[in-house]
């Protein structure tokens, strides 16, 4: 008995691993410890684990924390109960097969554009874990520090600025292998290189799509660009503006905040990132009776079917988005861990 005793406790040191600060539960805490414990092979096959009571002493959890977490280690095959002995690992029941957790930051049209290019091209070569974290700070931290360890490969949306992008990468950094992550969207530039990515250029993007349009300007007096404060776009967008105005002498002003309250100027086209902006400009054009392409003008960020017909066309510059979710499965399929430029493009309606 005592053999026994002693063989939990050493189970319980190998493979449980409980954070009390950690914002996981603490049942999948446990959920994780143990699956991490079978796919290392510290837990052997048909390894009787710590009893339920076991694990209650020894952390100091609640029994219905420990049973929960049990429940859902069998449920998912990773043990197995029998009756009058306990809970014992299951007989390698982490699939061969690749599980890709894949993290976007918010749902559009332009993240399920991206979801519909990798699923398509993934086929059925890998299960995918999908996950969205709202742009908040505190769920994608727990999202990372959940799902660490649990997939063969991890994709990642990161959308933050200031403080938190620096979080971020370091959670990215600390918690999950560089040669098993892949970023879309985004550019690490401080990272080794190991990790892959599809990734937009948003300053060189930007500025190639207003010289292209460079000439359609012509006949406005300035360039305005909707660029909220709180938006998590790449300030890139900022400096690639900034730049074509300066290098055409365009006057120019960047609208950081309080759109709604900004009255719109004849001779003026718009840059505008959001739509939410463009919805806010579109009617405030109408009210004052003005004229789209005309005297005033709009180029609009991402292109969408709504904007093929609004106002009988919206001039976009717009990366293609169901591609970068295409290349970027096409690259998982093939290991690589290239960093991809996505292609960017202007196209050319009525509105300007």
């Amino acid at each position: 008995m005592v053999f026994i005793a002693l063989a939990n406790l050493f189970v319980m040191s190998c493979t449980i691993s409980i954070n009390q600060t950690s914002a996981v539960p603490k049942y999948r805490q446990i959920f994780n410890s143990i699956v991490k414990g079978i796919e290392s092979k510290a837990l052997g096959h048909h390894e009787r684990l710590p009893s339920i009571n076991e694990v209650s002493i020894e952390y100091d959890v609640s029994r219905d924390t420990v049973e929960k977490a049990y429940r859902q280690l069998k449920r998912q095959g990773f043990i197995v109960s029998v009756p009058g002995k306990g809970y014992f690992a299951a007989a390698s029941s982490l699939k061969k097969e690749r599980k890709v957790l894949l993290v976007f930051n918010k749902l559009s049209a332009y993240k399920k554009a991206i979801f519909d290019g990798f699923v398509h091209a993934a086929g059925n070569a890998f299960s995918i874990d999908f996950q969205v974290y709202h742009e908040n700070y505190d769920w994608f931290e727990k999202i990372i520090e959940e799902k660490a360890g649990l997939c063969t490969d991890y994709v990642i949306i990161p959308s933050f600025k200031g403080e938190e992008e620096l979080r971020a990468r370091a959670l990215l950094h600390r918690r999950l292998p560089k040669d098993r992550l892949w970023l879309l969207n985004d550019y690490m530039d401080d990272a080794s290189g190991a990790f892959g990515a599809v990734y937009q250029n948003y300053e060189k993007d930007i500025y190639s799509a207003l010289s292209q349009a460079s000439g359609l300007f012509a006949k406005y007096e300035r360039l305005h660009l909707i660029f909220p404060t709180w938006s998590n776009y790449s300030r890139g967008i900022i400096r690639g503006f900034q730049k074509f105005c300066f290098e055409n002498a365009l006057p120019s002003q960047i609208i950081f905040k309080d759109f709604e309250k900004e009255a719109v100027q004849p001779g003026t086209a718009y840059v505008v990132i959001l739509d939410h902006d463009l919805v806010t400009l579109v009617k405030k054009i109408k009210e004052k009776g003005l004229q789209a392409g005309q005297n005033v003008g709009i180029l609009a960020y991402n292109d969408s079917p709504l904007k093929e017909v609004l106002l009988d066309g919206i001039t976009v510059m717009s990366t293609d988005h169901e591609q970068m979710g295409r290349i970027l499965a096409e690259m998982l399929l093939s290991n690589s861990r290239k960093q991809v430029e996505n292609a960017f493009s202007l196209i050319v309606r009525n509105s300007i």
